[in-house]
């Protein structure tokens, strides 16, 4: 919508932009990329690796079939949570999947 010869872009649709070139930077280039790409937005990035304590306390074999999954995609997860949280959509938050694929 322009308003007074300026257009206004919801702060989403900036969100999504910024999410979708910063996917494209560590596609193409890795998490240096990334780390870069942010730092070039004006963020300022820790490039110290903290690590990141999960929070998820469910077996994730009782929420989807982990090996039917592994055995179409060809791969081994090291922690299938992630994949249950890659698979859930934020309006469906339950208290056995505390997060969504947002988070990630």
């Amino acid at each position: 919508m322009y308003t007074l010869e300026r257009r206004k872009i919801k702060r989403k649709t900036v969100a999504d932009v910024v999410e979708a070139l910063l996917g494209a930077c560590v596609s193409d280039g890795g998490e240096n990329a990334g780390l870069f790409f942010v730092h070039w937005l004006g963020i300022e990035v820790d490039f110290g690796v903290r690590p990141y304590n999960r929070n998820f306390l469910v077996n994730p074999e009782k929420l989807i079939n982990i090996k039917h999954i592994e055995s179409i995609l060809s791969y081994s997860f090291r922690d299938p949570s992630l994949l249950v949280e890659a698979l859930t959509h934020g309006s469906y938050m339950l208290p056995e999947v505390p997060t969504c694929y947002q988070v990630l």
